[in-house]
C-alpha cells in the first residue's frame, strides 16, 4: 500500500526547524563576535597627574621604563600632563612627522594648563618636555596613546624632587629660573655663570639660520655684557622662543 504523500506545509515546517537549527550556532557566533571588547587605545598609560622617576638617557627612549607612580609617594624627575589617543591614521612612528603634528598642540594644551600660558616666562627655565609611546606589548594590547611630560634640568641631568606638580610660572623664582653653571644648564639657585634675562617668540619655522639670525638681532638688545649667547629650547612647525644668556658674577 503506499505511503501517503507528506504535505507542503508539513514540508515547509521541517525546513524551517532544519534551517533554524543550523542558524542557531551561527547567531550565537556572531554575537560572541559582537560583545568581544574593542582595542584599549590607553592601555598602560600612565595617568594623568602621576610621575616617573626615570634618568635623562632613559627619558630619551620611545617608551617610559616602569610604570608611573602617585606623585606623593616617593622622589621623580617626570611629571605626567596629559595623555593623548592616537587615531588609526596616525601613525606611531616617533619620527613621524604626522605623528608630531598631532600630538605637539595637544601636549602645548596640557603644559600650558600645568604651568601657565606664557612660552617667553617657560623659555627662561629649566623645564624641558618630553613625550613618551607605548610598548610593544601595549601595542599589542591596543594601545595607541602618547603621555606629555614635563621635567627639571640641572647639571645635565633631570632633576629629582618631591613637588606633587610642576611649580607654576608665577614670576621666575630661582628654583626653576635657567641658569648655566661651569657647563650645564641648572636652576639659577645653585651657583651659575650665565643667567636667562630675555626671550621673545619668533614667527618662523625654526631652522638653523633662523635661529641663528634671531639670536644675532634680539639677544645684543637686551644684555649688558659682550659675553652672552642664545638658546632655543622649545619650537613649533612655525615659530620658537629665542631665549638670550647673559654672563653673571654669580
Amino acid at each position: 500500500m503506499p505511503q501517503p504523500r507528506s504535505s507542503l506545509r508539513a514540508r515547509l515546517g521541517a525546513l524551517v526547524l532544519a534551517l533554524a537549527a543550523v542558524s542557531a550556532p551561527l547567531a550565537a557566533t556572531s554575537s560572541a563576535r559582537a560583545a568581544d571588547p574593542a582595542p584599549d587605545r590607553l592601555a598602560g598609560a600612565p595617568k594623568v597627574g602621576s610621575c616617573h622617576d626615570a634618568t635623562k638617557q632613559q627619558a630619551n627612549r620611545v617608551s617610559p621604563k616602569d610604570p608611573s607612580f602617585a606623585c606623593s609617594t616617593r622622589a621623580h624627575t617626570l611629571w605626567v600632563e596629559g595623555v593623548v589617543p592616537i587615531p588609526d591614521d596616525v601613525s606611531l612612528d616617533p619620527d613621524s612627522r604626522a605623528l608630531q603634528e598631532y600630538v605637539a598642540p595637544r601636549c602645548d594644551r596640557a603644559h600650558q594648563d600645568a604651568l601657565g600660558k606664557s612660552r617667553t616666562l617657560l623659555a627662561r627655565t629649566v623645564y624641558r618636555r618630553w613625550i613618551f609611546l607605548p610598548t610593544p606589548a601595549q601595542r599589542r594590547e591596543g594601545a595607541r596613546w602618547v603621555s606629555c611630560e614635563l621635567s627639571l634640568t640641572a647639571d645635565g641631568g633631570l632633576l629629582r624632587n618631591r613637588l606633587t606638580a610642576p611649580p607654576r610660572l608665577k614670576g621666575l623664582p630661582d628654583s626653576i629660573a635657567a641658569c648655566v653653571g661651569t657647563k650645564y644648564y641648572q636652576p639659577c639657585s645653585r651657583p651659575h655663570r650665565y643667567r636667562a634675562v630675555y626671550a621673545q617668540t619668533v614667527y618662523e619655522k625654526p631652522t638653523k639660520r633662523a635661529i641663528e639670525r634671531a639670536i644675532a638681532q634680539v639677544c645684543p638688545r637686551h644684555v649688558r655684557s659682550e659675553r652672552y649667547f642664545g638658546a632655543v629650547f622649545f619650537g613649533r612647525a612655525t615659530s620658537f622662543e629665542v631665549t638670550c644668556f647673559d654672563a653673571t658674577r654669580r
